[in-house]
């Protein structure tokens, strides 16, 4: 089935009330972000989030980001003060922390991990969709093991689901940087835009990474 695109650089309002219409629908949606484009449903509506991975061909055990609105979001999913301060100057921006999950706030990301991989991207449209309609579970928009396009035609001619597609113009950014705080031992489990340098000076990894 077709895609249906609107450009938000034309159309903000539209690409707004659309997107979270659909999203409360439990449809999944793809928009760009700060990095690459994706696709993304509530974390709140599990069969929603389950889409996403037929859609993708991607297991169950390989479980979805969450993207929130702002920090004290994030803070509702992660455990009591296992989001350190030092995130925030990175935050809106291309970090991605892995910490420990609050198992009484409902989201789901495929798996049933004790942890849960969080960002809050530079992006403001998925802020302020976040921001109406909860934390979303998000992963790039392409098919698993392909590519992800760089463009919403090229990513509506990938992913022929009858989905709502947003086009913010190209999204060539790097995946985020990943870091894994949910134990003593920090450590980094992908570069990105944010280097280990800057990370370690920021006081969230010791001198070894």
């Amino acid at each position: 089935m077709t895609n249906r695109i609107i450009n938000i650089r034309n159309e903000r309002d539209l690409a707004v009330s659309e997107t979270i219409r659909e999203l409360q629908l439990g449809n999944p949606v793809v928009f760009p972000t700060d990095t690459v484009y994706g696709i993304g449903a509530l974390s709140s509506d599990k069969e929603s989030v389950k889409k996403i991975f037929a859609i993708k061909g991607r297991s169950f055990t390989q479980s979805l980001p969450v993207l929130v609105a702002d920090f004290n979001q994030a803070a509702e999913i992660a455990v009591a003060d296992s989001i350190p301060e030092e995130v925030k100057k990175f935050w809106p921006g291309p970090l991605t922390v892995i910490v420990p999950r609050r198992f009484e706030t409902p989201i789901y990301v495929g798996s049933e991990k004790h942890t849960v991989g969080i960002r809050c991207p530079k992006y403001e449209f998925v802020r302020d969709i976040a921001k109406e309609v909860g934390p979303l579970s998000v992963t790039s928009a392409n098919p698993s093991g392909v590519a992800t396009p760089q463009t919403a035609l090229e990513v509506a001619e990938q992913l022929e689901n009858n989905l709502l597609v947003i086009d913010g113009g190209s999204c060539s950014g790097q995946p985020s940087t990943l870091v894994d705080l949910s134990s003593s031992d920090s450590k980094i489990l992908r570069l990105g835009e944010i280097s280990e340098q800057e990370l370690s000076e920021a006081g969230l990894i010791g001198n070894g990474g």
